[in-house]
């Protein structure tokens, strides 16, 4: 059965063990079923500055998935993982996360058509020039 997106936002929120929050919050990442929470995973892991998984979140934004278009929660935790990056970005005292996570966004925006190389398609919008 599906993680519900808020069981799965007390889950990751209220483990004592920060490392079991981190896991789970991967976890819910990694498990297709379990996408209507994905939006919430990636939130928490920038509001909380969790920039060991900052590599993950830039592999949500550009993956293929395998329903084309993708659905509405895979398409806004897509989105999120770019505020939860920035959030990263800006917060972040680890020096080799703000480095990896800048290159990221500079390779973003140096490549005017880095939005037309994703492989993913959003549920809407007709083409990648409207995003």
């Amino acid at each position: 059965m599906p993680l519900h997106w808020y069981d799965a936002a007390v889950a990751i929120g209220t483990s004592p063990n920060v490392a079991e929050r981190k896991r789970f919050a991967m976890e819910i990442l990694n498990s297709p079923v379990d996408s209507s929470a994905w939006e919430n995973a990636v939130l928490i892991q920038g509001i909380l500055g969790w920039s060991e998984n900052r590599l993950e979140l830039m592999e949500l934004v550009t993956r293929q998935e395998e329903a084309t278009p993708v659905s509405p929660p895979v398409f806004r935790a897509k989105l999120q993982s770019l505020v939860a990056l920035g959030m990263l970005l800006k917060n972040s005292n680890d020096p080799q996360a703000r480095s990896d996570i800048s290159r990221f966004f500079m390779k973003v925006l140096d490549d005017p058509d880095w939005i037309s190389k994703l492989k993913w398609q959003s549920p809407f919008h007709q083409d990648k020039l409207e995003l």
